[in-house]
């Protein structure tokens, strides 16, 4: 006689007939949804515990942080929906020094925006510079007013 081969079901599925139904697929014995919302969860107490390990911040203190910035970058209006990074938590290296890193935080930056600060070292100066030159090139006078180097 052959041995008819087990059906495997879902681990979450319980007493839910309807979830009884799904196959758990390999590897493990989870269906899909399970797996997705498991792993899901298990990227959210990573990275909580890798922002109170790091930051000194306090559980939750992450998420309320975010709801203060309406979910979005404190630098730029674009919300990061469609993507699975999280913001990073910018903060001043000079007071981490002197206070701690706790005392250091300024907020929650896209990767581009923290970028931007990192690559001109919080320096406010070059900031400016930057938006003056954005604002009024030096090229223009050439390009625009129709003179030409001879």
């Amino acid at each position: 006689m052959v041995a008819t081969p087990r059906k495997l079901v879902c681990k979450g599925a319980g007493d839910d007939l309807t979830h009884q139904k799904r196959k758990a697929s390999t590897p493990g014995p989870w269906c899909a949804t399970c797996r997705s919302e498991r792993r899901v969860a298990t990227s959210a107490r990573t990275h909580d515990s890798y922002v109170v390990k790091t930051y000194e911040l306090e559980p939750g203190e992450y998420a309320r942080l975010l709801e203060q910035q309406g979910g979005k970058c404190a630098i730029c209006p674009r919300a990061l929906t469609a993507t699975k990074r999280r913001y990073a938590v910018d903060h001043d290296h000079k007071i981490e020094k002197t206070h701690g890193v706790r005392y250091s935080i300024r907020g929650l930056l896209c990767k581009r925006h923290n970028n931007l600060l990192r690559d001109v070292r919080d320096n406010i100066d070059t900031l400016e510079a930057a938006i003056a030159y954005l604002k009024n090139p030096p090229a223009w006078e050439i390009t625009r007013n129709g003179t030409h180097a001879t």
